[in-house]
């Protein structure tokens, strides 16, 4: 296997106390890349959860709070 390198700190900011509210940021046009989006998003989940296992620990909707954010992540240059 190969070995993953962690994520940093500075690649993104996740605060337990943040509350995003994001809209439905899913495109109906292409639905194999949104299936790759969607595959690497939760890979990402995995490898932060991995690396920072305290982050939200208590929390049910872990998943959910950590694409949100990083939907919000993503989109915010755009704004």
């Amino acid at each position: 296997m190969g070995s993953r390198q962690p994520m940093s700190d500075e690649t993104m900011v996740l605060s337990e106390s943040e509350d995003t509210d994001i809209g439905n940021v899913v495109s109906e046009t292409d639905n194999s890349v949104d299936e790759g989006k969607a595959i690497s998003a939760y890979n990402a989940y995995v490898l932060w959860t991995d690396t920072h296992p305290t982050w939200n620990a208590r929390r049910l909707h872990k998943r959910r709070v950590f694409l949100e954010k990083l939907c919000t992540a993503l989109v915010q240059p755009e704004m």
